[in-house]
């Protein structure tokens, strides 16, 4: 999954990114209001944290047109004891949570993974697709009882394309989905194909590997 961390505060931001990375987020970074719609505008992201330092007129603009400019993302407002009694606004304007910032990091995972399955619709155990069961918390995949070895790449991109099932993706936005500005330009998308070459080797055996359509000169789907 990808995440937004907005924080002016490098110190914060950089433990919180180390953090967030542990638990298989790919990670990114605006040290600013400016930089963070900036993102928004070219980027899709699961997760968005908002760090609020006192500055809550610019903390409630920057929610409205978050959401405006997107409506599917988890956004979360982290505060602290100087802003507390300011926070029900930033609920009240998009945000789906508002979090003290001394909470526990297991807990505020924990807040991350409820407001995620709501706003995609994900089951708390598994997700079936013809032969393969996904279970998303645990990153693993199942096909006949068979538990299939992926990596952390591989999972991420099949789950993008069951969940998202008979749309066509393309190879631009699988790319961003999987590494966001942390990608190498590249013009030929040589890693995707890599990555759907394996994929497909691996559900072969099953008989599961045409689960993975080609759409040739645009990407990829998922149909049965």
């Amino acid at each position: 999954m990808k995440m937004l961390l907005i924080d002016s505060d490098e110190k914060n931001r950089i433990n919180w990114q180390k953090w967030w990375e542990k638990c298989g987020f790919l990670c990114e970074i605006a040290p600013d209001f400016k930089s963070a719609l900036l993102k928004i505008d070219s980027h899709s992201y699961d997760v968005i944290l908002l760090f609020l330092h006192d500055q809550i007129t610019e903390g409630l603009q920057i929610t409205k047109m978050i959401r405006l400019e997107d409506t599917e993302s988890g956004l979360f407002v982290i505060y602290d004891l100087s802003t507390f009694n300011q926070i029900i606004p930033f609920l009240e304007t998009g945000a789906d949570d508002c979090i003290h910032r001394d909470i526990d990091p297991k807990e505020f995972w924990a807040r991350i993974k409820v407001i995620n399955r709501r706003r995609f619709n994900l089951p708390n155990t598994s997700i079936q697709f013809g032969k393969l069961v996904l279970f998303p918390q645990e990153h693993q995949v199942t096909v006949e009882e068979e538990v299939l070895t992926l990596t952390k790449k591989e999972f991420d991109l099949l789950f993008y394309l069951i969940r998202n099932k008979n749309r066509v993706l393309t190879k631009e936005k699988i790319a961003e989905h999987l590494w966001g500005d942390h990608m190498e330009e590249s013009a030929n998308f040589e890693f995707i194909y890599a990555h759907v070459k394996n994929l497909r080797r691996k559900l072969a055996p099953f008989e599961c590997d045409d689960y993975i359509k080609t759409i040739y000169g645009i990407g990829y789907k998922c149909h049965l």
